[in-house]
């Protein structure tokens, strides 16, 4: 198979400095290393690609300077150790692919798939994840109730609706491209740490920076991403998935249930999200070995 691979462009990586530290000017050969250990994207289009490859690279920029607090070297030794480690970590996605299989021949997939173990294993393969888009497939868990996996949940009456909706059909993501980013509501509430909503097509993903204050900020990233089937909304609009996020999920006010249930849902044409989980596509070769 393919790989997509992508280039970071040095102006992304000096304009997504944080406040906390700031980006230095580059040498001629400090940009030429950049190059060297930064992934490259292929164009899916040349015509439409260029603006939909900058905005994902400026968001995945976004999140490198933010974890790694503005620091070349550290972002240089962390790509070095993603490219070393590629092999091993896709072994490791296809252990977790085998055990999401057993989970869910068991019914515990929903278990599973919020268990600490895979909370933890996504957050420590992040960039993985979201640079290798188009080597997974996305399978069904279930409708979306409980938003954040909390005990925070939708009403009653809505569960109801969704009791008896049929599971989605698995699929596969044509390419890498992401569409936007957007710091969640919740950040400025929450002491030293960043939420992100990162959309994809009919998919949000949420990831937070944490630990902020440290000299090593941290990553944390519910492998169970919304996933809209029954949208027929141009869009999907992460500034609304966060205001319902926070307002509902977090706080659970009374006033957030119809935002979810009846703007997000029916209004806006959006249906009923559902929960997602990632397995790795076995790539010529690697069966035997994840077995």
């Amino acid at each position: 198979m393919k790989k997509n691979k992508y280039l970071f462009s040095l102006l992304g990586l000096v304009s997504a400095s944080l406040a906390v530290s700031s980006c230095s000017d580059f040498s001629k050969s400090t940009q030429t290393s950049l190059n060297k250990h930064i992934q490259l994207v292929d164009e899916v289009s040349p015509k439409t690609v260029d603006k939909n490859k900058q905005k994902t690279e400026d968001i995945i920029n976004k999140l490198l300077n933010q974890v790694f607090k503005g620091s070349q070297s550290k972002i240089l030794q962390f790509l070095d150790e993603q490219k070393a480690n590629e092999v091993k970590i896709r072994q490791e996605f296809l252990e977790a692919k085998e055990s999401f299989k057993v989970a869910k021949s068991n019914g515990e997939h929903p278990e599973f798939t919020n268990s600490v173990n895979q909370r933890n294993f996504f957050a420590k393969n992040w960039y993985f994840f979201l640079t290798h888009l188009d080597e997974f497939e996305f399978n069904f868990v279930e409708y979306v109730f409980d938003g954040l996996k909390n005990g925070k949940t939708a009403s009653e009456e809505y569960k109801a609706t969704i009791a008896n909706k049929p599971a989605i059909d698995s699929f596969k993501l044509k390419n890498n491209l992401l569409e936007n980013i957007k710091n969640g509501d919740e950040s400025k509430e929450i002491s030293n740490t960043n939420v992100y909503y990162i959309l994809k097509g009919k998919m949000v993903f949420r990831l937070s920076v944490n630990d902020l204050d440290q000299e090593q900020p941290t990553v944390t990233m519910l492998p169970m991403f919304w996933y809209f089937p029954e949208s027929r909304a141009k869009s999907i609009s992460i500034a609304l998935i966060s205001s319902i996020v926070h307002t509902l999920f977090i706080h659970n006010y009374p006033q957030a249930y119809s935002e979810f249930e009846k703007v997000m849902v029916v209004d806006q044409r959006y249906g009923s999200p559902v929960f997602v989980y990632p397995t790795i596509i076995e790539q010529k070769g690697e069966e035997n070995e994840s077995k």
